[in-house]
Order: C-alpha cells, then structure tokens, then sequence
C-alpha cells in the first residue's frame, strides 16, 4: 500500500514535523531545569553567627538499606566553625567526607562525598546546656534512608 504524496500531505507532514521538534524542544528545555538527583537539597551555604554552635561534634548514624531492607549504619565527626561551615567525615558502610553549613537558627545541611553514592544530611543544632546536640535525617538518593543524632565533645 502507498500513500500518494500531494501537497496537501506535504503540509500535513511538515506540520507533524513542526509539532515533534517543538514537544521535543520543551521537554528538553524542562529537563535542563532539574537535577540529576531530583530529590537532592539544594541549599548555598553562607556566613552566620554561629559561634554559639561551634564545636566538635562526634555522632552516629542508622538507617536501612531502601532496596534489601538491611540494616546500615556507621560514625561521623564534624566541625561546626563559627561562620556556620561543617566539615568533616563519616564512616561505616561507606565513608566519605561531609561538607556543609547551618543557619543562624543551627538547622543543617550537608553533603558527604566518599566511597559510594553522594549522602545528604539535614537536621538541627542546638545548645543544651553546656552541650551541644544535633539530630536529624541523611538519605543517598534511591538507595537508602535513616537518621543521625551526635553531640559535642
């Protein structure tokens, strides 16, 4: 069976042709927007007080493995510096160095980058006392999930 091509069908199929290029280019245009790690914080880091905060901070942190449902978990250690900046590392099943800030009211953000997948840390700071203690939550984008929690030393 052949189609016979008349301008009509010319025009029919330029139009289609038009079409997909645009649908094309939108969704393109879209995906450029978004991250590679769609559920990645986003946060920019800059200078606070946080010389209330500031400290050593030694902690743990647990959680499970998203595809088997086994159990991980591991250590971490982190500098809160005056200005708000985190530095540190973290250990366990995976390992890696951990780099990120807190605002004026001592809520966390981070990024650890090591041996596996990048791990997003997120949380709170605060005094207690002459201790400090901070909690929160870490994932690693569709692989697993779980919770943080250390204190000052």
């Amino acid at each position: 069976m052949f189609i016979k091509i008349d301008s009509k069908n010319r025009a029919i199929s330029a139009f289609m042709l038009l079409f997909v290029l645009l649908c094309t280019m939108i969704a393109l245009s879209a995906y450029a927007g978004t991250s590679s790690k769609p559920d990645a914080p986003a946060f920019n880091c800059i200078s606070v007080d946080a010389s209330e905060l500031q400290c050593k901070m030694r902690g743990t942190w647990d959680g499970i493995e998203l595809v088997s449902r086994d159990p991980i978990s591991g250590d971490f250690e982190v500098k809160i510096l005056a200005d708000g900046t985190i530095t540190g590392s973290y250990s366990g099943i995976i390992s890696g160095t951990i780099s990120g800030c807190i605002d004026s009211r001592g809520n966390f953000q981070a990024k650890g980058i090591g041996s596996g997948p990048d791990i997003f840390w997120s949380g709170r700071i605060q005094k207690s006392e002459a201790v400090i203690l901070g909690s929160g939550k870490w994932f690693i984008t569709s692989i697993g999930k779980g919770t943080w929690s250390g204190k000052s030393y």
